[in-house]
């Protein structure tokens, strides 16, 4: 029996809804997407429940046409905790159609990345990008350097460990349902400049869930229907309900991320020189030196090959 029997298994036509979010529904939605977008997180409703691309014949079907290589799929088998790192119980080499079936026995959890490069896929990852640059009424549309959509998939239970991403995400619950925590930055900043350095060094768990980030966190439950948008660098963490969870991420790298990226990274190496840099957005002339500095020795490198 499969662990995803709730899913209509009959339908072999892929509908798409006309639109994905229903903010229009409730003001207070709508007024959240113009004036919290990458402020702190709130959560919206969709409707993408109702498509046929989410039911358990085309989730199997993505499981066997999916590409396996790591940018493309990422696969964790295995029981973790919240404060686990990214890579615990990851395994390189599956059978994506054999961990669906297995959900309920293997506390899984499985991501299929770049759907926009999917062929059915990629007319809804369009379509909900459009939906979401229209909602926050073009605060972000000149910003954008690539948007993404990501399936994930996962067992009853499972636990997905405190991190944080460099990029801003609405993430949409389409069946099942889950626990969704958030530490928004509001009176504290929720990661420390030491953290970021070394998170865009190359340390994915570099910001440690502890107990003062736990009292911090806001609390989303996310039935199917229900989303939260997640600010970029805001840690969370999730753990889901007794029944399989099939969430969509749409993503989106911004270019004032990859300036704030940038200056972390140099203030990491002038730090382990014995340093105190300034961190980004402190200064304006400080970020555009260190920008311009950065530039040049680019430039420079490029130049001796």
């Amino acid at each position: 029996m499969s662990s995803l029997s709730s899913l209509d298994r009959r339908n072999a036509t892929y509908v798409l809804p006309d639109r994905a979010i229903t903010p229009a529904s409730l003001a207070d939605e709508l007024l959240r997407f113009r004036t919290l977008y990458n402020v702190t997180s709130f959560p919206f409703r969709h409707d993408l429940y109702s498509s046929s691309l989410f039911q358990w014949r085309s989730l199997l079907e993505l499981a066997d046409r999916h590409p396996r290589d790591p940018a493309h799929l990422y696969c964790s088998r295995g029981r973790v905790s919240v404060d686990d790192r990214w890579s615990a119980h990851q395994e390189l080499e599956v059978l994506p159609a054999e961990v669906l079936r297995s959900l309920c026995e293997t506390d899984s959890l499985i991501m299929f990345k770049r759907l926009e490069e999917d062929h059915l896929f990629a007319p809804l990852i369009r379509s909900i990008q459009a939906e979401v640059i229209e909602l926050t009424c073009g605060a972000m549309s000149d910003d954008i350097v690539v948007g993404r959509g990501t399936l994930l998939i996962a067992s009853p239970g499972r636990i997905t460990a405190y991190h944080v991403d460099a990029d801003v995400n609405f993430l949409f619950q389409i069946h099942g349902a889950k626990t969704f925590s958030v530490t928004d930055s509001r009176q504290h900043a929720a990661v420390s400049h030491e953290e970021l350095e070394q998170y865009f060094m190359g340390d994915l768990n570099a910001v440690r869930y502890d107990e003062d980030r736990r009292r911090r966190s806001t609390v989303y439950e996310l039935d199917a229907g229900f989303g939260v948008h997640v600010p970029c660098l805001t840690p969370h963490w999730a753990q889901n309900h007794e029944a399989p969870s099939v969430a969509l991420s749409i993503n989106f790298d911004l270019r004032s991320m990859n300036s704030v990226r940038r200056i972390y990274r140099l203030n990491a190496r002038l730090r382990s020189w014995g340093l105190k840099p300034q961190p980004p957005c402190a200064s304006s002339w400080r970020d555009h030196a260190k920008l311009t500095a950065l530039d040049v020795l680019s430039s420079h490198r490029f130049l001796r090959h």
